[in-house]
């Protein structure tokens, strides 16, 4: 399967939002140094500080979302992509097959011999 259909919604919300945080800081920085210009405020390395902690914050939670998405299941499966409830219903659906199966069996072994005791009979008369 290829690598970016297995990015999913958790992928697309992730640049979606350092696009929006990207947009933001941009937008900051050009507010401040245009107002550095007019003379109004003027530009402090400090604020450049906080948007670089805000970066390396959404890096940070960007790679926890990357990290909750790359677990696999036994069969290869993104455990992400796998709802429990469906899970649960696999499994009650596989059961209920089985014991189908099983009764199913009994009843044709019970027909079975209900046939040969009446083949014996009409035999034995």
């Amino acid at each position: 399967m290829d690598p970016l259909l297995q990015i999913g919604m958790g992928g697309v919300l992730a640049i979606l939002l350092i696009r929006e945080v990207i947009a933001f800081v941009k937008w900051f920085v050009d507010r401040k140094s245009t107002e550095d210009k007019t003379g109004e405020h003027s530009f402090k390395p400090m604020a450049c500080q906080e948007c670089r902690s805000w970066l390396m914050r959404t890096h940070q939670l960007t790679e926890q979302l990357f990290t909750m998405h790359d677990h696999k299941d036994a069969d290869g499966v993104y455990v992400w992509y796998v709802k429990h409830s469906l899970t649960e219903a696999i499994n009650k659906i596989a059961d209920a097959i089985t014991l189908q199966t099983q009764l199913l069996k009994k009843i044709v072994e019970h027909q079975n011999s209900e046939d040969a005791e009446k083949k014996l009979a009409a035999i034995a008369r």
